[in-house]
């Protein structure tokens, strides 16, 4: 689950870092609020993200709050 900043180019940098990381998207699901100052993000991946990639992810400027669930 991630909060970032509605601008262009997130999901580009998100999808970049988790391929680089060997991590399958199956889904992306992408809503933003209606002051359109940020988005939140559901992404659906095959297996679970390691500690250095999920740090990775926190450190991109854009976004706010990253949360993985294990469902």
């Amino acid at each position: 689950f991630v909060q970032n900043k509605d601008v262009p180019g997130v999901i580009g940098k998100v999808g970049m870092l988790l391929g680089e990381g060997g991590v399958n998207i199956a889904e992306y699901l992408l809503s933003r609020t209606s002051d359109n100052d940020s988005a939140y993000s559901v992404i659906k991946i095959d297996g679970q993200i390691s500690d250095v990639l999920y740090e990775q992810l926190s450190q991109v400027d854009e976004i706010l709050d990253i949360k993985q669930l294990h469902v």
